[in-house]
């Protein structure tokens, strides 16, 4: 058994099944269990680690929001909608952007931040599309091989 710190027991198996569920995974667990990187914040600012826990929205770089952005936009685009909101201003300073992200739940993007970096998360899709082309043609040259030399 598997005791999170809320007191709720898990079976391990059950928990682990339970776990490919994103919104088990990030909130629940994200509460009621310690990660690497919950340990890591905890250690560096437990008032980081507290406030992240309380309102569920970490405090990150705007690099790291717009790797997350390009990780998302290339390789899990439909959960755009739940993980982002995009402000229509041009810089984080503007007091809409500022309103919104302290709101808001989600990443917060400007438009401007938006706009320059979905070029870039379009252009690396194309480019796993093309790979994962690449290599289903591989496997197909590779079976009639295999069947041509039986």
């Amino acid at each position: 058994m598997i005791t999170l710190l809320n007191g709720e027991q898990w079976d391990k198996a059950a928990l682990l099944e339970k776990m490919v569920d994103d919104d088990f995974y990030y909130g629940h667990l994200g509460k009621n269990a310690l990660s690497s990187s919950a340990i890591k914040l905890l250690e560096k600012s437990p008032k980081s680690y507290n406030n992240i826990v309380r309102n569920g929205k970490e405090q990150n770089s705007t690099a790291l929001q717009i790797g997350t952005f390009l990780h998302t936009m290339i390789l899990e685009p439909h959960l755009f909608d739940e993980r982002f909101e995009i402000i229509n201003v041009q810089s984080r300073v503007a007091k809409a952007f500022k309103e919104g992200n302290a709101k808001s739940k989600k990443i917060v993007l400007t438009a401007k931040e938006h706009d320059e970096n979905n070029g870039k998360a379009h252009n690396n899709t194309s480019a796993v599309n093309f790979f994962q082309l690449l290599k289903q043609d591989f496997s197909n040259q590779s079976q009639r091989y295999r069947h041509k030399y039986k």
